[in-house]
């Protein structure tokens, strides 16, 4: 054993889980801080940072940098550290400093650093001079004791911690949550290890004492958990409503002193009132207690306008007293409550002597509402000086949450207990030698607190519940009026017709409750307890005993593997009846309830409707016939329901969990629970952590829970309810129909049919089988995978791909995208007043769209695509496609490949893409395009619009008033309407020779070079290119005009027309029959032969003129010409 030195301080430590931990380096700059302090700023440095100094109203802010950064904390302040930002130290010079996020070290320094408390790193926690309390939380920490009395506070659950320079002379352990109650328990899990004490909490947690002996430890220097086990309740008051002294409870809601000194208290600022309180003979009108949901509140509240009603207070508040109803010597002593916060507040639990002498006082709970962190415990006396002397001890708190505080008074000592771990202890005080009866009061300025400020407004004491119990130095108590002695040589055996509290003694009692509801104390013994009618309470005691309650509604304390517990049916009047048991224990007959507590590990219920409850040690419940509730705890449980309709509750800890025959419900809680339903319909939810659910047989409802986890349905219809992407569920073939719902993204695994999103699920995926998915109202993608699959979207904007197989996919509404490789797959769109959206289909298969769907992209090796009676638009693949738009206004795209394009009725717009295109229009004014290749453009019927592009196009407008545009190449083109418009680009040379196919009179328009007339067409005009123009076999009137012209007339008698300057034109076919009509070679439209030149040429005549140029006539001789004298020319 060591005492505290300086020099046992090392500058590196080891945990209890063997790892060092190091402290921070040193200082190299301090860090900036603006004027007041409020900011302080670190940089790459190891850094000291400071907060502002105690009281002066700055919340400062402290943030380090990549160094081993040191926080001063002056006052409270925020520290922001980044992850892996150096090894960093708190210093605490206030009286509480929690470790924030990505800090490793505390320290406390100074008079006022009383408390200390870690974060989930592994840190090293340094107590200071004065007395510390010090909790390392999660993680493996290490703990230094300093000068002072300190206490190291241990959790389960927490980490295995190492703890130097404890010193046994002084020092204490807290152990909270390992179910330790006296210290030779304790010590038997204590092995000295060198130099050390290491002490085996758990399976998994330790705690190692540095430089410390075994045999040097005692009792003294571990706090531990309260054993409720050797005591008896003798009060208790849950609130469900407040029962006054007045209406026959146990409160009076006064101070009870008399007078004025029954509402005012010397000093205090607030007057306790109630709702009957009178002020100038009339109802005050405030009631500060209120009642919700079983949880009084004490209410303190700025009075107002009524401050001049109450004696000038500035505060209404209010004071419960059991005094002259209930009053007890030793015992022990416990509330639950909130504590309120606000300057100037003091709520307070506590004893004063029934005799009325004062001192002595024993204060269970008092707080300080500016810092009601801080728990106060309190013994007065006067017994050793003869005037008053207290000595209080603190601890802290969540004051935010509720805690039990409670006192445990024997004749010897005081025992504090926070959540019932003992955090402080004193002598009893000699001269506290009477009944006691309590106090609950929330106090409103006076000297201690002091007086409330601008910020404190209203406060509230919530109080749960308040509990009194016998321990083994209690000699008596009084309720009301009556007082019964808890002692061997005074045994309270007989009861009343009313509501009774029979006490044995050491031997064999037996007790007759008679009417009424009472509650039954053995004591030591074989008794024999008896409740009669009422609901009665029956506590054997140690020993083996008998106990039988009756009509009523009862419960039974078991302790004795030998106790017995008779219940009557009695024709339903024997009631709802409980069983708490410290042993294991299978319930009796017509007993319906059984909670385990204490040491007992096994509870059994009945062939009857059981609830079964388990205590935290990792209990084994079994409810066998009837519809039962089993409840696991805390512990590793093993709950099975056994035959019936069962609910079981896992709780906390890695259960064990059988449904059993029947159609159950389990609930795993939280840990790694492992859960059978069994046989029937059961619904099984794993909850928290990583659970494994099994069905059985049956059609069961499977829920994983929050975490990753295993469910595998068995035979039958299952359902899963999939939450985490690490879920797994496993079903094997010929075990039914299965479905999954899942809000996460999720591939149906083998042998499971159906899924369905929900909640923020995207993506759904089946497997090989024929699966069934569903969307939501998300943005879906459904994977059918293998099979002959389902897929029905939702809301969203959905893609749905049934994979292989003959599939089946509803889009929904919103703008869906579906995948089409089978050519039995199906898709289903509705209309639903326009919400369906715009909606694509990609094939890979020839395919026709259905009704409600606009949109199809061929792919793969699919050839046809169709549309339906709506707008499409129809794009097709590198295939020789053949695309038909049907009805509507469609648009298509033939893509690469030859691709033969049908508009269909609408107004449709048509493009070939690449390739050697066919394109057809329809009945509307519709727009194709060729795009690259040579393409044939058919408008057929109404105004359309055709666009050769690149290569040697045909375009053939139809009937109505149609625009072509041949583009590059050389192009074919069909008029058929005086309003048709034929347009030709020079483009550089790249315009080709392109030609008309006219039958209506048509004269050529810029860039095209020949036309042929077709049908009933009689005139051809040409341009000034060097043009081919053939006729037909009408009488043609055909002017080649500009240009060196190719003539063909045809047949019939045809009439050359020249004017101007016409180059040098050849007539192919000069007939008899046809005519040459030079008059518009001159101004005056009279032809002056001396002007002509007729003369033979190699091939044939040839007629000239100087200025106008020259006709050839192929061959005709010039004197088989005739010149008529009005300038025709024909064939003689």
């Amino acid at each position: 054993m060591r005492a505290w030195s300086e020099e046992l301080v090392p500058m590196v430590y080891v945990n209890g889980a063997g790892k060092t931990l190091s402290v921070s380096g040193a200082v190299k700059s301090n860090a900036t801080r603006n004027a007041d302090g409020s900011v302080s700023t670190g940089n790459a440095d190891n850094n000291a940072l400071h907060s502002a100094g105690y009281g002066s109203g700055v919340q400062s802010v402290m943030t380090g940098g990549d160094g081993d950064d040191t926080y001063h904390l002056w006052s409270k302040a925020t520290v922001t550290e980044k992850a892996g930002g150096g090894i960093d130290t708190v210093y605490s010079h206030i009286e509480a400093a929690y470790l924030p996020d990505h800090v490793e070290n505390l320290t406390l320094s100074g008079a006022s650093a009383r408390f200390g408390f870690g974060n989930a790193l592994d840190n090293v926690l340094t107590a200071g001079d004065t007395g510390s309390e010090l909790n390392g939380g999660l993680g493996d920490d290490v703990i230094v004791g300093g000068k002072g009395v300190d206490t190291v506070i241990v959790r389960k659950g927490e980490g295995s911690d190492a703890v130097y320079n404890f010193n046994v002379a002084q020092d204490n352990v807290r152990l909270s949550g390992f179910g330790y109650h006296d210290f030779a328990d304790l010590k038997a899990r204590m092995t000295q290890t060198g130099a050390d004490v290491t002490i085996t909490l758990s399976d998994d947690q330790k705690l190692v004492l540095r430089d410390t002996q075994v045999d040097a430890l005692s009792a003294k220097n571990f706090e531990l958990e309260l054993d409720r086990s050797t005591l008896k309740l003798t009060f208790e008051e849950n609130f469900d409503k407040l029962v006054t002294q007045s209406q026959g409870g146990f409160w009076r809601t006064d101070w009870g002193n008399g007078g004025t000194n029954d509402n005012y208290r010397p000093g205090e600022v607030g007057a306790y009132v109630n709702d009957t309180f009178q002020a100038a003979s009339k109802l005050l009108g405030v009631n500060p207690f209120s009642i919700d949901n079983g949880v009084l509140a004490i209410t303190a509240k700025p009075a107002g306008a009524l401050s001049s009603l109450i004696d000038g207070r500035t505060y209404t508040t209010g004071v419960l007293s059991t005094k002259d109803a209930f009053s007890q010597k030793y015992g022990y002593f416990e509330i639950r409550a909130t504590l309120p916060e606000g300057k100037g507040f003091l709520p307070a639990f506590w004893l004063k002597s029934a005799d009325g002498r004062w001192p002595p006082e024993l204060d269970v709970v008092e707080a300080i509402g500016d810092r009601s962190d801080t728990i106060y415990m309190s013994s007065h006396t006067a017994a050793e000086t003869g005037s008053h002397t207290f000595q209080t001890q603190t601890t802290h708190v969540d004051s935010s949450e509720p805690h039990t505080y409670g006192m445990n008074w024997t004749k010897d000592s005081l025992v504090w207990y926070i959540d019932g771990v003992e955090v402080a202890r004193y002598k009893s005080p000699t001269d506290a030698t009477a009944e006691f009866y309590m106090m609950i009061n929330l106090a409103v300025g006076g000297s201690w607190p002091g007086a409330p400020d601008a910020t404190t407004g209203t406060g509230q004491f919530k109080v749960d519940y308040v509990r009194v119990y016998a321990n083994s130095d209690t000699e008596s108590y009084t309720s009301k009026g009556e007082t019964f002695y808890l002692n061997d040589s005074v045994p309270h055996t007989q009861g009343t017709f009313g509501d009774d509290l029979l006490t044995g003694g050491t031997g064999a009692d037996v007790m007759d409750g008679r009417a009424g509801n009472d509650r039954m104390f053995g004591g030591a013994g074989n008794d024999t307890l008896t409740g009669g009618a009422g609901n009665d309470l029956l506590d054997g005691g140690t020993g083996a005993d008998d106990m039988a309650g009756g009509d009523g509604d009862d419960i039974y304390y078991v302790d004795n593997a030998g106790d017995r517990v008779s219940e009557y049916y009695n024709n339903g009047k024997g009631g709802y009846d409980k069983v708490f048991a410290s042993v294991d224990y299978t319930l009796t007959a017509n007993v319906e309830d059984l909670t385990l507590i204490g040491t007992a590990r096994s509870g059994t219920g009945t062939e009857q409707d059981n609830i079964l409850t388990a205590n935290d040690l990792g209990n084994t419940l079994r409810g066998l016939g009837g519809h039962d509730t089993l409840n696991g705890g805390r512990g590793d449980d093993i709950l099975d329901g056994g035959a019936g309709n069962d609910k079981l509750y896992g709780g906390a800890g890695n259960d064990r969990m059988y449904g059993g025959d029947g159609y159950d419900v389990l609930y795993g809680g939280d840990g790694n629970d492992v859960i059978d339903g069994g046989a029937h319909n059961d619904t099984l939810y794993g909850d928290a952590g990583e659970d494994k659910l099994y069905g059985g047989p049956g059609n069961d409802t499977l829920i994983g829970g929050y975490d990753a986890d295993f469910m595998a349905g068995g035979q039958g219809d299952d359902q899963y309810h999939v939450d985490h992407v690490g879920d797994v569920i496993e079903e094997l073939f010929g075990e039914g129909y299965d479905r999954v719902r899942a809000s996460v993204d999720y591939t149906l695994s083998d042998n499971v049919e159906e899924l369905q999103l929900v909640g923020p699920a995207i993506t759904g995926i089946g497997n090989a089988q024929n699966n069934t998915l569903y969307g939501n109202e998300n943005d879906n993608r459904l994977f059918g995978g293998g099979g002959d699959d389902v897929l029905t979207a939702g809301l969203g904007n959905d893609l749905l791909d049934g994979g292989t197989g003959a599939d089946r996919m509803t889009g929904g509404d919103g703008d869906d995208t579906y995948y089409v490789d089978n050519v039995r797959d199906s898709v289903i769109e509705f209309f639903n007043g326009g919400a369906g959206g715009y909606d694509k289909v990609f094939a890979s298969v020839d395919y026709t769209l259905t009704a409600n769907v606009e949109d199809l992209t061929l792919t793969g090796s699919a050839i046809r695509g169709t549309g339906n009676a709506g707008h499409n638009v129809i794009t097709g693949n590198d295939m020789d496609n053949i695309l038909n738009g049907g009805d509507g206004n469609d648009t298509i795209y033939g893509g690469a490949g030859n691709d033969t394009i049908y508009g269909g009725t609408g107004w449709n717009s048509l493009y070939g893409g690449t390739g050697n295109d066919t394109i057809h229009g329809g009945s509307g004014n519709e727009t194709l395009v060729g795009d690259e290749g040579d393409d044939q453009l058919f408008g057929y019927a109404g105004d359309d619009r055709l666009i050769g592009g690149d290569g040697n196009d045909v375009l053939n407008g139809g009937v109505g008033a149609d625009r072509m545009e041949g583009g590059d190449g050389d192009d074919i083109y069909y008029v058929d309407n005086a309003r048709d418009t034929v347009t030709e680009y020079f483009h550089n040379g790249q315009g080709g020779r392109d030609k008309i196919f006219a039958s209506i009179d048509y004269v050529l328009g810029d860039h095209v070079e020949d036309l042929t007339l077709i049908g009933n067409a009689v005139r051809a005009t040409g341009n000034a290119l060097d043009n081919f123009i053939t006729g037909n076999k009408w009488n043609n009137g055909i002017d080649g005009g500009a240009g060196n012209d190719r003539l063909t007339g045809g047949g019939g008698a045809d009439t050359f027309l020249f004017s101007g300057v016409s180059g040098n034109d050849v007539i192919t076919d000069f007939d008899w029959d046809d005519r040459i009509d030079l008059r518009g070679w001159f101004a005056d439209g009279v032809v002056d032969m001396k002007k002509l030149s007729i003369v033979n040429g190699e091939h044939g005549a040839i007629v000239s003129m100087e200025g106008h140029g020259s006709i050839e006539l192929l061959g005709v001789a010039a004197n088989e010409l005739s010149i008529k004298s009005w300038g025709m020319i024909t064939h003689a």
